[in-house]
Order: structure tokens, then sequence, then C-alpha cells
């Protein structure tokens, strides 16, 4: 099967997010981040062929699966009706999702401490 330069490109940007999970697990003792295929195939699949395409897909998701789990599914629906571009997301993150460094600093530290 042939592929588009977008369809390379994505496969390129997701196999590095990939490393970068890698590397992350590799860092930390105990830690595990799920990698996501770069068969452009598959994303042909589902209609995905950017990497900006693909951006808002998995931050949609996220955030989708996120609000979902602490309010409802339809809730979550209703908040992102509206979004349409990746910095539509990033407002509604920024709305949701805020934490601040020390928290997630402690967050993370107790984490790994229970893992030991």
């Amino acid at each position: 099967m042939t592929f588009t330069a977008d369809q390379l490109k994505l496969k390129a940007h997701i196999e590095a997010k990939n490393a970068e999970a890698q590397a992350q697990m590799d860092a930390k003792e105990g830690l595990w981040v799920s990698k996501t295929t770069s068969d452009p195939s598959y994303w042909a699949g589902l209609d995905i062929y950017t990497v900006e395409q693909f951006e808002f897909t998995m931050g949609w998701e996220g955030i989708y699966n996120l609000l979902s789990e602490w309010f409802s599914k339809s809730y979550a629906r209703s908040v992102l009706r509206g979004a349409k571009t990746t910095a539509d997301l990033a407002a509604i993150e920024k709305e949701y999702f805020q934490l601040s460094d020390d928290f997630m600093a402690i967050t993370e530290q107790e984490y790994f401490e229970g893992v030991s």
C-alpha cells in the first residue's frame, strides 16, 4: 500500500511518541505507558491521515474519558460538543485539569513510593 506524505509524517510522529514513552518507562521503574500503533492503514480506517487529526482525536478521547469518569458520559459529550481544534481542547484542559506543579510532584512521589 502506498501512503501519502501526511501519513508518513503521522507514522513518524507516533513512532517518536512511542520512543518517548519507552524512555520514560526506562527511566522510572514501575512506570507503564501505553504505546500506539503507527500503522497508517489503521489510522486511515479511522479517517485520520495527519498529525493534527491524530493529536485532536487523542486529546478529545483523553478528555472525554476523564470527564466521563468524573461526571458522566453525557456531561463529557456536552463539554466537548463545540471542540473542533486542538486549541479548543487546550482551553477545556485548562478549565478542568489545571493542577499545580506541587500537587503533581507530590502525587508522583507518593505513587512511586508505593510501587517500590
